[in-house]
């Protein structure tokens, strides 16, 4: 269960990272991923 918790957040973080050219996350782009995380489960 953790390992998929785990994976989801990675996939959901590098989707978003290269969304925005490989930039730096900024607030909302780190609560995208963890509002993606949260509908995932």
């Amino acid at each position: 269960m953790e390992r998929r918790a785990v994976s989801s957040l990675l996939e959901a973080y590098e989707t978003k990272w290269v969304l925005r050219n490989r930039a730096k996350l900024k607030g909302q782009d780190w609560e995208d991923v963890a509002l993606t995380r949260v509908f995932t489960r």
